[in-house]
């Protein structure tokens, strides 16, 4: 969609949830400009962080490096994963940052088909997302047979996900209350990584 039209097209959806749109936030990138992430990469993605997430049910990091070796995804890791992983002692905020990755797979995997929507004024599901993400198995068929939905409706939600990041940073969104910063804040990182605005999950832009 043109740019300008998804611009308005979101801020009427913005007020339609009873929020207040930024008029001023500038149009997000053209769909022929953006470099997505094909089916496969983002299925990887959600593998690796839903591992990660074990930590936060007191899953041995030890073990989660044994079956991401195992199924072939600690390559998949970044940077800040593999420290997480390895570090001697777990930081607070760095339990706390593993807490929020189901933010990131809530994106991840309805670009990938595996919910139809994401709940805009509530937190993930986390229930479905166990439910659809297979762990301690071979994820082979998982990956190869993951495919990207249409790239319109990725861009659109790119577009609405910035612009309820913007309101998220200065107010409380729906249900989600107090953490909408931070849930906005992952949402907004998982989608611009979909959409190629960074191949670095690490140092994501997520400004607006």
């Amino acid at each position: 969609m043109n740019p300008e039209k998804l611009k308005i097209k979101s801020e009427k959806r913005i007020q339609s949830l009873g929020l207040e749109p930024n008029l001023n936030l500038p149009e997000i990138e053209n769909l022929n400009d953006l470099k997505f992430k094909t089916g496969e990469q983002i299925a990887k993605r959600i593998l690796s962080l839903a591992y990660l997430y074990g930590i936060s049910f007191n899953a041995s990091r030890k073990s989660i490096q044994n079956k991401l070796k195992e199924y072939g995804l600690i390559d998949e890791l970044s940077n800040w994963e593999n420290k997480i992983l390895t570090k001697k002692t777990l930081t607070k905020q760095d339990k706390v940052n593993i807490d929020w990755v189901t933010e990131s797979i809530e994106v991840l995997g309805w670009a990938i088909g595996l919910w139809s929507e994401i709940p805009l004024l509530n937190e993930c599901n986390e229930d479905r997302q166990a439910d659809n993400v297979p762990l301690n198995e071979n994820p082979v068929k998982f990956i190869t047979t993951a495919e990207i939905i249409p790239l319109n409706e990725i861009q659109e939600q790119a577009d609405i996900i910035y612009r309820l990041h913007w309101i998220a940073k200065r107010t409380e969104i729906g249900k989600i209350g107090k953490h909408s910063n931070d849930v906005y804040m992952e949402r907004h990182k998982a989608i611009n990584w979909i959409i190629g605005l960074s191949k670095d999950w690490d140092t994501i832009n997520t400004d607006t």
